[in-house]
């Protein structure tokens, strides 16, 4: 759900290195090992983009040479990437003096520095260096970038000369722990607070590629003697063994919106509690909301229970992430996703949606509008008689800062609000806070329609209760919600019998077709989960009956002793009453020196060099071949196509080329064995001139055998 796992958009310049060789200090031979060993595992996880977890190895590093130039840097870079920022101008600094050259972004990275720290004037003389006194900071691929944190510190100054009149407390270690705590929804009355936490106690203790445990839900209840949030509880009731995380709650705080990651690309899911106060099983959003192929972290439900707001990357969109509506009709269903438009939404990204007890005041986080840094929270009020929302405004220093200030919730009266954000003196990484406002002049009425609100709740349950007497309370509530969260139900026809689809295949040996008996075949879903282990026949063939639920992509790989692993990729139909079949065809080839495998199913983002979730199907099958042939020698070689400047595109496939260098490594294959070689777009494999038929065959990863 958050913006820092799938979601915010980073801007990461990791270009060639002046590596410097440590100075003055004279090191033991012991020593240069061990800070060569934690050198190496530091490398690994930061050519990754995996800083979090490089920075103990690189502080370990520093441990050993604090004058080592290069050390210095990518701790203070690996700070820059992580939610305490506030050392990275040390280290970068440190590593400026020791050798001003060191990086060919030093300038971009301590002015980035220095905007975190609220040194704007400092931030805005590095960023202009940066593109005066650099030959990438000239370019055009990061005017954008530098002049849109120029803008943001100008803002920052702006800001902070005219500061609003609030108080902002952290909500303290009895709610904060020393991991990551976000996202708070709060009932109007604030008797209730829910929250995400990444813990260590998570309800399945697994932890993600970036060192974080997975996201559970926690709730707390306010003691109304002293006003003070109580001990926080799991709420084991409705996490599993993957993310969970809060989105939104209903007034009278018992209806609650989550997302939960491992469902499509992550949906939107509606959950309540029973009349005992028991929270039921988590129901989906029709698809229309949560789109299968698209990403919705975050959305709030009107106080009216008739529109939700939520966020969503479906295609369509101004930018990354746009606020979207959808209106419940007359029958309960919800109507189709709108655009809010781009007085609202820009070519950045917009998350965390909060309506106001009023139900036209928009509160909602953006990286694009006037803001200082990664997120500010800005509000809009929707003009009814124009059809129309405001000029978003921001909520001012020191509500927002530099860093990422998101998920804000306000009180019915008003005069409290919550919100996460990263700030001096926090208890862990991500922390709750509370922003104390003066009493609004209008807090009177404001409270008075938080009870005409929590009145109208109860007396939609009431009015059903009367209309179906016979009908008991636990089954007249399930009824209201169902309306929230299924669509529309017309006269039924005749449900007509599913058949499951068939995969069928072969495997045969290529240039002569034989075919080849006793292969083993995997099938597994998009995600890398194993559906089902086959062999092939004695006629190389092979089949397997799909679950009535699959759809969508499925992969297929192939391996045999003495021949070369191949992976498939195919697209499963949803099931109807008529027999479909899907057909992978393998030809397995034997390995040769100088053989180029090209791997097909090695992903990465657009402009980045970090691997994909979905690439760990192929480089394990690549693993699997290494360990079993400890002869076998090769090189990675990374290509891309021609946009781009060919300076450009030869160190970006050259880093992609050693992130899978570093993942083989790291899997236990010797570096002896491998070496890495970025070749840019020099070596076509069709035209440049055609996306689908060019580009794209342009843009791969190969394994090119060396020896065996």
């Amino acid at each position: 759900m958050r913006a820092y796992l799938k979601s915010s958009i980073v801007f990461i310049l990791l270009l060639t290195m002046v590596y410097v060789p440590a100075s003055a200090q004279k090191l033991s031979k012991k020593e240069k090992k061990a800070e060569k060993q934690s050198l190496r595992e530091g490398d690994i996880e930061f050519e990754s983009e995996r800083y979090t977890i490089a920075l103990p190895h690189y502080l370990k590093a520093y441990g050993i040479n604090k004058s080592n130039a290069e050390t210095n840097y990518r701790v203070g870079v690996c700070y820059i990437k992580s939610e305490k920022k506030s050392p990275a101008v040390e280290f970068l600094e440190r590593a400026f003096k020791i050798e001003p050259k060191i990086a060919d972004d030093i300038y971009y990275q301590l002015g980035k520095a220095y905007q975190f720290e609220e040194r704007y004037e400092d931030a805005i003389i590095y960023f202009k260096k940066f593109s005066q006194e650099t030959k990438i900071g000239a370019g055009k691929d990061y005017k954008e970038k530098v002049d849109r944190h120029i803008y943001e510190c100008n803002n920052g100054i702006e800001f902070r000369e005219n500061p609003v009149e609030v108080e902002i407390i952290n909500l303290g270690k009895k709610i904060n722990s020393k991991y990551h705590d976000y996202s708070p929804v709060v009932s109007a009355d604030e008797s209730v607070m829910i929250f995400t936490s990444r813990r260590d106690n998570s309800t399945g203790g697994k932890i993600d590629m970036h060192g974080f445990y997975f996201e559970d839900l926690f709730i707390s209840k306010k003691d109304k003697e002293n006003e003070e949030w109580g001990a926080p509880r799991n709420m084991s009731e409705i996490n599993s063994d993957v993310h969970e995380a809060s989105v939104g709650l209903s007034p009278d705080g018992k209806k609650l919106i989550i997302f939960k990651g491992d469902v499509g690309n992550g949906d939107l899911f509606y959950c309540k509690q029973d009349d005992e106060g028991a929270w039921v099983k988590p129901k989906r959003f029709p698809k229309n909301i949560s789109d299968p192929s698209s990403w919705e972290p975050s959305g709030v439900i009107s106080p009216d229970m008739k529109t939700l707001y939520f966020v969503s990357n479906r295609k369509g969109g101004f930018g990354g992430l746009d606020i979207y509506k959808s209106q419940k009709g007359k029958k309960g269903k919800w109507g189709k996703a709108e655009n809010l438009g781009p007085t609202i939404n820009t070519s950045g990204n917009e998350e965390s949606p909060f309506l106001d007890i009023d139900g036209k005041t928009l509160y909602f986080s953006s990286d694009m509008h006037k803001g200082m840094g990664e997120d500010d929270i800005f509000k809009s009020i929707y003009k009814e008689e124009e059809g129309k929302w405001t000029t978003p405004e921001n909520l001012g220093y020191p509500i927002n800062s530099p860093f990422k200030d998101i998920y804000f919730v306000l009180s019915g009266n008003g005069s409290t609000a919550y919100f996460n954000s990263v700030k001096e003196g926090g208890v862990g990484g991500e922390d709750l806070y509370m922003i104390k406002f003066p009493d609004p002049e209008d807090k009177e009425e404001r409270e008075e329609l938080v009870r005409e609100v929590l009145q109208l709740e109860k007396e939609l349950i009431i009015e059903e209760t009367e209309e179906e007497p016979i009908v008991v309370e636990e089954e007249i509530v399930e009824e209201k919600i169902e309306e929230i969260v299924e669509e529309e139900v017309e006269e039924k026809a005749p449900v007509p019998i599913l058949i499951p689809v068939e995969v069928v295949g072969e495997v045969m040996e290529k240039g002569t077709e034989r075919k080849l008996s006793g292969g083993l075949i995997e099938l597994q879903d998009q995600n890398g989960t194993l559906i089902a282990s086959l062999s092939t026949d004695q006629n190389g063939q092979f089949n397997y009956e799909l679950g009535l639920d699959y759809e969508g992509e499925l992969k297929g790989t192939a391996s045999l002793d003495g021949y070369i692993y191949q992976v498939r990729n195919t697209m499963v139909p949803m099931p109807t009453s008529q027999q479909q079949r899907v057909k992978l065809l393998f030809y397995l080839d034997k390995p040769v020196v100088n053989k180029k495998i090209v791997l097909r199913n090695i992903y990465f983002d657009f402009d980045r060099s970090t691997l994909k979730q979905e690439s760990y199907i192929e480089l394990s099958k690549l693993v699997n071949m290494m360990q079993e042939d400890q002869s076998m020698s090769a090189e990675i070689a990374g290509h891309c196509d021609h946009i781009g400047s060919e300076e450009y595109n030869t160190t970006l496939s050259r880093r992609r080329s050693k992130a899978v260098y570093n993942y083989l490594i790291k899997k236990g294959i010797a570096p002896d064995r491998l070496t890495y070689k970025g070749y840019g777009e020099s070596q076509p494999l069709a035209s440049n001139d055609d996306e689908e038929e060019g580009r794209e065959l342009n843009r791969r990863t190969e394994f090119i055998i060396k020896g065996l």
